[in-house]
């Protein structure tokens, strides 16, 4: 990602940058639709359009990290500052599960998983080792 971040591609400023793959965020059609929108849309701005139609920044919305960042803070009394730059965001839990799992352990790793347990721990834990603890229920 910083490797796109320092030098993305453009076809007419940047030619040779980096094409940032990892995304399916349709660029092709974008003028047309910014088109149809300020038509179907004048109260709106065309900013607004161009923040929330396509995928946004990979690194989160920078007014929703600076709230969580904030809200942490206040929540833990101030005793704790959160930079908003590190705050990591995740679409969904799994995402999350599995981006904190990649920082903690290493492949073939044991992790304890609560049995039973949401079976789509087995995937998204694919290269660990389970470890089922059976729960009393």
């Amino acid at each position: 990602m910083k490797a796109y971040d320092n030098n993305p591609f453009h076809p007419v400023k940047n030619p040779n940058g980096v094409i940032l793959m990892n995304l399916a965020d349709n660029q092709l059609s974008v003028d047309r639709i910014k088109e149809y929108w300020t038509k179907k849309n004048p109260q709106i701005s065309i900013e607004f359009f161009a923040k929330f139609a396509n995928f946004q920044d990979y690194h989160g919305l920078p007014e929703f990290t600076e709230a969580i960042a904030k809200y942490m803070e206040e929540t833990r009394g101030g005793k704790v500052k959160f930079d908003p730059k590190r705050v990591v965001m995740s679409a969904e839990a799994n995402g999350a599960k599995q981006t904190l799992i990649s920082c903690l352990a290493d492949p073939g790793d044991a992790l304890l998983v609560p049995a039973p347990f949401y079976p789509g721990y087995v995937c998204v834990f694919s290269n660990l080792k389970l470890v089922h603890i059976l729960l009393a229920i």
